[in-house]
């Protein structure tokens, strides 16, 4: 997956990732978007993107951030993980959405 160019703004990280059925990790660059990142999980645990929450687990904080696709102040750009600030060794807890928060 890591097949992009290291900067000083672009890095590779590992996200540890955990759903009801697995645990894993990824290894991929911190520029990419959040959508992208849904994609990579949703192929790995067999679920459609649609289909996925994803909450960043921190020390005190549970944060939900598959809600979060575009920036806030230009609804044109999308969130990278830079973006959310999914760092080096986040954990990232997967679950299946309501059938009433799923996109047609």
């Amino acid at each position: 997956m890591l097949n992009g160019v290291i900067g000083e703004n672009i890095l590779p990280i590992t996200i540890r990732v955990r759903s009801a059925e697995l645990e894993f990790t990824l290894k991929v660059y911190n520029n990419i978007n959040l959508e992208e990142l849904i994609q990579l999980i949703a192929f790995r645990i067999n679920l459609e993107p649609q289909k996925i929450s994803v909450k960043v687990v921190e020390d005190t904080v549970i944060r939900r951030v598959d809600r979060l696709k575009f920036n806030k102040d230009n609804p044109n750009v999308k969130n990278t993980l830079r973006d959310l600030k999914i760092v080096e060794n986040s954990a990232l807890l997967i679950e299946e959405k309501d059938p009433s928060e799923v996109e047609a």
